[in-house]
């Protein structure tokens, strides 16, 4: 809002950045209007990028720039055509529209103080045991709604509930235990992205997810731990709210199953469209348009920003989709004549480094998983997107430039190398060895 009272309106950026969302979506609902939207998409990404360059932040812009010229220059090499350019950034803006859906989960936490009932419930109940198992499995049902929003909610609400806990203790603790969600969460942009390209659903992936969320969650406690204090005893209404919530989840969940399984939707698209039926029916439908929109130009300059970080990666996407599809790849990998944990391992540490090195995750993911997951079959796919997964959540909680630790680095004013590199240090590598073992241990058995 304005000093005048009035929301902003929204300028030409962010209008060409909501028409592009819109045929994002119209992508992955209906993959064969691709031919039709991928052009505006890619026009799209061009206009805000143009427009909108002097509000992003620096590492923001450098991270958008050198995508986008080692993806052209990458795409040069590799021979891809426009139809191979243009279905790979509808893929990639399609991603940021499942992110963008998925954000609605928000507007309810923040009308009805459920963020703030799930703190005060979740951190008295569960004050018995370590305090940060309270965090941990506050901030996963904070992070069911899986943004960066939901991190700060979390944080926030960890500061306010325990006054006592460390900055150290609060930040790191939100940082595992969000990635620990990322994992297993069906609302997770990192699994949606993997089962669209495996050709997964959330139900047949379930088992490799709760695995890797049990490794996840075993390794919370590495890292700084906030400090515990005595706390009142909860409100009753704020039971009745984290139960609201929890509700309100359930509900979600249940309809995106029983699309996945009565429908050819992909997951992505069966995911928005249960976003979309249960959340304006809980909110009875009426001020849920308006407080979206509010939400949506009061948050602009990170929309830009995650729209481009998404959309840059277009480039990258479409050159690996080219060597992939003339086999490049495949003969490479024959004549290498690497086992299958050391191609998953590989893949995984992959993307790890190259998030350190400044590569969005999310891209480094969509290559990895586009040229692993043709190579085999049976578990194979489940086992590309797992090692994915692993090597994406330890670059995002490592990585100064990931927009995890840049946002928990604005919340507690440390800078995001101390962040990543100190206190997620102990959580992330063992997140990336105890996961790429386990992943690897399966594949050679199998």
């Amino acid at each position: 809002m304005t000093r005048a009272g009035v929301a902003p309106r929204l300028g030409v950026p962010d209008a060409v950045l909501w028409l592009s969302a819109a045929a994002g979506v119209g992508t992955l609902v209906v993959p064969a209007a691709r031919p039709y939207t991928a052009p505006l998409l890619v026009a799209g990404v061009v206009v805000v990028a143009a427009t909108a360059w002097p509000t992003l932040r620096p590492p923001v812009r450098r991270t958008v720039l050198a995508m986008m010229l080692a993806g052209a220059a990458l795409c040069l090499v590799a021979g891809a055509r426009w139809s191979d350019v243009s279905a790979a950034f509808a893929t990639m803006c399609g991603v940021f529209s499942f992110v963008a859906v998925v954000r609605l989960l928000e507007l309810p936490m923040l009308r009805r103080g459920y963020h703030t009932a799930i703190a005060e419930f979740t951190l008295v109940r569960l004050r018995r045991t370590r305090a940060v198992w309270s965090a941990a499995t506050l901030t996963y049902l904070l992070s069911l709604a899986l943004s960066f929003g939901g991190v700060a909610l979390a944080y926030r609400s960890v500061r306010a509930m325990d006054s006592a806990a460390d900055e150290a203790g609060s930040a790191g603790v939100v940082c595992r235990a969000f990635i620990a969600a990322n994992l297993v969460t069906p609302l997770s942009p990192p699994l949606a992205v993997v089962l669209t390209l495996t050709g997964l659903t959330w139900t047949g992936f379930l088992p490799y997810a709760l695995a890797l969320g049990l490794v996840a969650a075993m390794l919370v406690p590495l890292g700084p731990v906030p400090r515990a204090r005595a706390l009142p005893a909860p409100r009753p209404e704020r039971g009745r709210l984290a139960a609201g919530f929890a509700a309100m989840i359930g509900c979600v969940v249940v309809v995106l199953v029983v699309l996945e399984m009565v429908t050819p939707l992909s997951h992505p698209a069966a995911t928005m469209t249960a976003v979309l039926l249960v959340v304006p029916l809980w909110e009875r439908g009426t001020r849920l348009p308006a407080r979206a929109v509010a939400l949506a130009r009061s948050e602009a300059g990170s929309w830009r920003e995650q729209f481009l970080l998404f959309g840059a990666g277009g480039f990258v996407v479409a050159a690996a989709g080219r060597w992939t599809a003339d086999g490049a790849v495949g003969r490479l990998l024959d004549a290498a004549g690497l086992p299958a944990w050391a191609l998953l391992a590989g893949g995984a540490l992959a993307i790890t480094v190259l998030g350190l090195a400044g590569l969005y995750p999310l891209t480094t993911l969509i290559v990895v998983t586009t040229v692993l997951a043709p190579l085999g079959t049976g578990a194979w796919p489940a086992l590309v997107a797992a090692a994915a997964l692993v090597g994406t959540m330890a670059a995002f909680v490592l990585s100064p430039l990931s927009g995890l630790t840049l946002l928990v680095s604005a919340l507690s004013g440390r800078s995001a190398v101390h962040i990543g590199l100190r206190w997620n240090l102990p959580f992330g590598l063992a997140l990336l060895g105890a996961g790429g073992a386990a992943i690897g241990l399966f594949a050679a058995v199998t």
